[in-house]
């Protein structure tokens, strides 16, 4: 009776760690293990189910060994335990995986969907990983650069120039562009065209691998915008430059924010980086005609800039650096954005030429009206003389008749 009852709690323990063996060969990793591992306990199983069936049926030729048959039962049950206490670990790595899976997945999502290029090397210039804003900019695609050296992704000068960063890093820990802002360089495509970048470079260490990281963007938008808007104020300048008329422009304060050649000239100034950052006001306005002063409150142009009204002054007297007052005519025009006030642009020139000229234009007419008027009175003095010479002449024929 004991034999029967050890066997079959044998089989039975044994059968169960089949059983979660086999269930274990299905979710586990190291399936072919589990798999030698159920067999070897199924065929365990298969022994004992034979000797408790030649038991239970009265077979007496092979009596069980009552000693062995508990050390086996023993060994069954330590067998069960083992691969019971097996499943929570696998459980839990499991769920790690998992978790790990899906950390990797959300990263690879968002990597995937960023608008900057991202390129991970490794510290012999091998890439790791390569993103689809890396794929656009550079016209590869990941299986295509993954194991590559980064160094098909540059022109000669920055490959050589990288090599010595990356050495100088690993000897010395000294970074000069690691952990530095984002720095210009030019990357080459697939098609061997060049593409301006915007670089930024981190470290990253994963265990006992070190992994640098290059975030990257596209900036030839952003290139031929700023190239455009150079040539845009090149000309712009150019054109300022040029005229003859003085041009300078004043924040809401008055004070000078950029002024051209002809002004600094007109003003008595050597050039016009000696007027930017100056009150106008202050050098220009600073006298009323009748030698007062002319408080900043007073000017015509301030008051009107602040009122969005542009101004036409044709009797102006403007101040040079040596005192000296010159006439002008002085144009002013309001700088506004959304509706509030920036400032202004004044346009000026001198005038005392032509005050010179319109004085002596009016000398002219007045000497020609004087003349004119000369004219008349002698043309009617002689009309005068004519007929009183007429009179005369009649008179002495009478005396003599």
């Amino acid at each position: 009776m004991i034999d029967t009852v050890v066997l079959g709690l044998s089989l039975l323990v044994q059968l169960a760690a089949v059983g979660f063996a086999l269930g274990l060969a299905r979710t586990a990793a190291g399936r072919r293990g589990w798999i030698l591992i159920a067999s070897g306990l199924g065929l365990m199983a298969v022994r004992r189910a034979i000797t408790f069936f030649r038991v239970v049926s009265g077979d007496t030729a092979l009596p069980p060994d009552l000693t062995a048959e508990l050390v086996a039962l023993t060994i069954s049950v330590v067998m069960l335990l083992g691969v019971l206490a097996v499943i929570p670990v696998i459980s839990r790595f499991r769920r790690e995986q998992e978790a790990l899976a899906e950390s990797e997945a959300r990263l690879g999502g968002v990597l995937g969907n960023m608008v900057d290029g991202i390129i991970t090397i490794t510290e012999d210039g091998r890439i790791e990983s390569f993103n689809r804003a890396a794929e656009e900019i550079f016209g590869y695609s990941h299986d295509e650069v993954v194991g590559m050296n980064i160094k098909m992704l540059m022109f000669a000068s920055d490959s050589d120039r990288h090599d010595g960063y990356i050495r100088n890093y690993l000897d010395t820990g000294v970074g000069k562009i690691l952990g530095i802002g984002p720095r210009e360089v030019e990357g080459r495509r697939k098609d061997g065209t060049v593409v301006p970048l915007d670089l930024a470079i981190s470290e990253m260490v994963v265990g006992e691998t070190r992994l640098f990281i290059g975030a990257l963007r596209d900036i030839g938008a952003r290139k031929q915008a700023e190239d455009a808007l150079a040539e845009s104020d090149a000309r712009m300048r150019l054109l300022l430059e040029s005229t003859g008329e003085a041009i300078y422009g004043v924040d809401t304060e008055g004070i000078c924010t950029f002024a051209n050649p002809a002004c600094a000239e007109l003003l008595g100034y050597e050039g016009p980086e000696a007027l930017v950052g100056r009150n106008m006001h202050d050098l220009i306005h600073h006298t009323k005609p009748d030698g007062t002063a002319n408080p900043l409150s007073d000017c015509r142009i301030h008051r009107a800039f602040h009122r969005g009204h542009s101004v036409h002054i044709d009797d102006e007297v403007l101040w040079r650096k040596d005192g000296t007052g010159f006439a002008a005519e002085y144009r002013a025009f309001p700088v506004r954005r959304d509706g509030m006030p920036l400032g202004g642009v004044i346009t000026f020139v001198d005038i005392t030429e032509r005050l010179e000229q319109q004085a002596q234009l009016q000398q002219a007419q007045k000497m020609e009206a004087v003349g004119q008027l000369t004219g008349g009175i002698a043309h009617d003095f002689n009309n005068l003389l004519t007929a009183i010479m007429g009179s005369l002449d009649l008179l002495r024929r009478r005396v003599m008749d």
